[in-house]
């Protein structure tokens, strides 16, 4: 991957009217769409080599923002003080089950000590009591916040200020939900532990890497993919009367995928396309040891 300063490459999306500035919009306009066909709950948005996470990044905080203050409306309490119907997580019923398993624990051990002539055994029984109310105390909280996590979106980017810039972004929206990895993304291990995406997003990729690397990236990309998931990816025209475009929207065909929408401007050389994964599920299946390298 080295041989090209990325962080100075990053700099023409700023330039009104540049090419990666129109590519930025198209992009844009095309994960707003697989985002709101998606909703709200059970996402999960990865990313590869994706630089400092200005496509994705800003829409997440918009549609993910926008539920999570509808969560917290759900969670405000009914009139007289009970919550309101489908509202708060079984979690706030574990700690509050927690809590009472707590407080019985303390009414026992205050019981022991004021009945000392009684022995010890009250005071054994107290604390008893109150470690399985801290026990059902920690569970009640750990259920909470595995109920709250709601969407997540995982960036992989090889460069680490870009990916420290999209770390601080990230942050600076309120997405709690969002990994930053740096790593290489054609490298199968930097994948462990990911999931399977909703929303794949390969921009900025193929037109770095040989056209062997792209069939078997495409080839592969089902195995990192949900049922009915969604890719969107970028590639520049080329030289001469080749559109190398055109190739990567007809290696997704082969693969198994359906198109949904494509974007060739013809005053401009890039091209984005967005396809949904429509084959045979590919459960079981191992990625390649190496998807890519960067030329």
């Amino acid at each position: 991957m080295a041989g090209r300063d990325w962080v100075e490459w990053h700099a023409d999306y700023d330039v009104a009217g540049s090419s990666l500035a129109r590519r930025l919009r198209v992009v844009r306009g095309f994960l707003g769409r697989a985002l709101d066909e998606l909703g709200e709950s059970g996402q999960l948005v990865v990313s590869i080599c994706a630089g400092d996470g200005r496509d994705v990044l800003p829409l997440l905080a918009e549609r993910w923002g926008r539920a999570e203050e509808r969560q917290a409306d759900e969670w405000r309490p009914a009139e007289g003080g009970r919550p309101a119907e489908g509202g708060r997580p079984a979690g706030d019923g574990a700690r509050r089950a927690g809590d009472g398993a707590r407080r019985a624990g303390d009414g026992a051990r205050r019981a022991g000590d004021g009945a000392r002539r009684a022995g010890d055994g009250a005071r054994r029984a107290g604390d008893g009591a109150r470690r399985q109310g801290d026990s059902a105390q920690q569970a009640g909280d750990g259920e909470r916040r595995a109920g709250g996590g709601g969407p997540r979106a995982v960036l992989i980017e090889f460069d680490p200020e870009l990916a420290g810039r999209a770390r601080r972004a990230a942050h600076e929206l309120g997405l709690g939900g969002v990994e930053v990895r740096v790593g290489d993304a054609g490298d199968r291990a930097t994948y462990d532990g990911v999931g399977r995406a909703d929303l794949f997003l390969a921009c900025g990729v193929f037109g770095n890497v040989s056209d062997h690397d792209m069939r078997r990236t495409v080839a592969a990309l089902p195995v990192l993919l949900r049922d009915g998931a969604v890719v969107v990816w970028t590639r520049g025209r080329g030289d001469g009367g080749r559109d190398c475009g055109q190739e990567v929207r007809a290696e997704f065909r082969r693969a198994g995928f359906e198109e949904l929408a494509f974007a060739a401007p013809d005053d401009a050389r890039f091209r984005v396309g967005m396809c949904r994964w429509v084959g045979e599920a590919r459960d079981g299946e191992e990625l390649p040891a190496r998807l890519f390298t960067f030329r």
